[in-house]
């Protein structure tokens, strides 16, 4: 057999073939590792961009009108303010009411009633009665006579009947008033309770009584007179000047403060 040719020694100046082939190889890997690189670093740029939170923007808000606290564990909720109402016109000032003026005469009486009662079928008034002698000369021997009933559509006969009687009453026993002078007179009046004129009001009973006061007195050789009339209630509401009446069903535990109001017949108002 012949002998295998030897490889041709690379002569002067000339690079091996081998090494550009090293090379080029060298080259592909340096490029490959640096791309890998470059792809390793944008990951984790990547991944290091998630884990950090990007943060929100802040919105001021502007200063809560001030008021007072919430509580705790509450959820407080904007309530639309309504209108304020506008202020009511002032209340027309009713006329002050014109008490009704004592009858001509020196002498002027006012009762203060204490209490009322019904007991035992007898409806009874405790009073106050206060004379006062406004005349000039004194008021000699007098005597006071007082009756009782409750108000009805006939007080005005009842009331005229009364003091007709009463000239011929013998009444309290006497007392002389000086001028300018006021006597006190203490006492109770009564009537029977089926004489008592009583009214239904919603199927209630109530009653106003009525006390007539008649004087009688000397004034030097003459006999002189005084008529006068009272109606017996509770007191009057604020700004009213009616008396309120006593109800039957109200009289085991008493009718309350009582008041007075004079009370004018219609033929003597007339007068």
């Amino acid at each position: 057999a012949a002998p295998t040719a030897a490889p041709k020694a690379a002569t002067d100046g000339e690079i091996p073939i081998w090494v550009w082939l090293a090379l080029g190889g060298a080259g592909g890997l340096l490029v490959g590792l640096v791309a890998t690189l470059v792809m390793l670093r944008r990951r984790r740029s990547r991944e290091a961009a998630a884990e950090v939170d990007t943060p929100e923007t802040l919105v001021i808000a502007s200063p809560p009108t001030p008021g007072p606290p919430a509580r705790t564990g509450t959820v407080t909720t904007t309530v639309p303010l309504r209108p304020a109402p506008e202020p009511a016109a002032p209340a027309a000032q009713s006329a002050p009411v014109t008490p009704v003026p004592p009858p001509p005469g020196p002498l002027v009486t006012e009762i203060r009633p204490l209490r009322a009662t019904i007991r035992d079928g007898v409806v009874s008034v405790d009073f106050e009665l206060y004379i006062q002698n406004r005349g000039p000369e004194t008021a000699d021997n007098v005597r006071a006579v007082l009756g009782l009933f409750a108000a009805n559509p006939d007080q005005d006969a009842q009331i005229a009947a009364f003091h007709g009687a009463a000239r011929m009453a013998p009444g309290s026993e006497p007392f002389s008033i000086a001028p300018g002078g006021i006597h006190m007179l203490k006492g109770q009046v009564t009537q029977s309770g089926d004489q008592m004129r009583v009214v239904n009001v919603q199927g209630k009973p109530m009653f106003v009584p009525i006390v007539p006061v008649a004087l009688k007195w000397y004034a030097g050789l003459s006999i002189r007179t005084l008529r006068d009339s009272f109606m017996i209630g509770t007191v009057p509401a604020p700004g009213s000047d009616r008396l309120g009446p006593l109800w039957v069903e109200r009289a085991a535990e008493g009718f309350g403060r009582l008041a007075a109001k004079r009370y004018v017949p219609k033929d003597a108002a007339g007068a």
